[in-house]
């Protein structure tokens, strides 16, 4: 009953990429009263990419301090199938930027656009006079989101 107890923590295995590629890292953690950070870093380059703070994960705080908050949004089809044109809808992406992508069934691009809408509602038309009847695919690509929309053109 006079002994000392030192608490001991498994070792953690970070299962992912790495900016170099290498895959599955272990990092032993040691328990130090007064250390409460653990870099993360990439054993060949020695950068850190993530700094994981203990002490605030277990009392509540936000792990993630420094990100963003970005609303999702939600892009939808007015009218499929199509004849002339297609009328896209884009809802909640106010202010952010955003990629249209129109590509044909082999993945060609058809038409390419970058948008930033102004207001929490936002139209895109583009003309498909000239394309072929068939599928084509419109990709709208944001900040950590992308929604792919299948277009029938008659």
């Amino acid at each position: 009953s006079g002994g000392t107890f030192t608490p001991a923590l498994p070792d953690l295995f970070i299962n992912g990429l790495t900016i170099t590629g290498q895959l599955g890292v272990q990092y032993g953690l040691s328990f130090d009263q007064n250390q409460f950070e653990l870099p993360i870093a990439d054993q060949a380059s020695r950068n850190v990419y993530f700094v994981w703070n203990y002490r605030q994960a277990c009392t509540g705080g936000s792990p993630r301090i420094g990100a963003e908050s970005v609303i999702p949004w939600q892009a939808q089809l007015l009218g499929n199938p199509v004849k002339n044109e297609i009328t896209v809808l884009v809802a909640g992406a106010q202010g952010q930027s955003l990629q249209l992508e129109l590509t044909d069934i082999m993945g060609h691009v058809v038409v390419s656009r970058q948008i930033q809408p102004s207001s929490a509602e936002h139209r895109e038309v583009f003309d498909v006079q000239q394309q072929g009847a068939g599928l084509l695919l419109l990709q709208t690509i944001g900040h950590n989101q992308r929604q792919t929309l299948k277009v029938l053109k008659e």
